[in-house]
């Protein structure tokens, strides 16, 4: 099976491309920033919010594991990380729709979208769980 694992040079894409490789599949590695050390001799450096760039990438492929979102970090912006992660989300899902590939996995956390606190009411918010319990 021919296998595209996005966000495959972050710390479990790096995991997931070895393990997917030693299962015996074939494996494209793709990210947006370059990787060396990439388990998979098929490493491409790729901007996933660039859907021509996503097909480009999908095209006779069997499945896709989509784990190119950024996370919550101190480098970006909520907005960034929204705008960033809703508009790769969309073009990896829309991609694998108008392609017929018949197998996704999509592994996400709770700030996909964007953190969702500033400081300020993160502190009020766990002041207020604290005492009303």
């Amino acid at each position: 099976m021919k296998v595209v694992v996005t966000g495959a040079a972050g710390k479990i894409g790096r995991w997931t491309v070895r393990t997917i490789l030693e299962a015996g599949h074939e494996v494209i590695a793709t990210d947006r920033k370059l990787r060396e050390e990439s388990a998979s001799k098929n490493f491409i450096q790729a901007e996933l919010r660039d859907y021509g760039q996503v097909c480009q990438l999908f095209t006779g492929c069997d499945a896709v594991v989509h784990l190119g979102n950024i996370p919550t970090d101190v480098r970006n912006t909520s907005q960034a990380i929204f705008e960033n992660n809703m508009l790769v989300n969309f073009n990896i899902l829309e991609a694998c729709k108008d392609l017929k590939i018949p197998k996704v996995v999509w592994a996400s956390s709770e700030t996909v979208l964007g953190y969702p606190f500033v400081p300020e009411e993160l502190v009020t918010f766990q002041w207020m769980k604290n005492t009303h319990q």
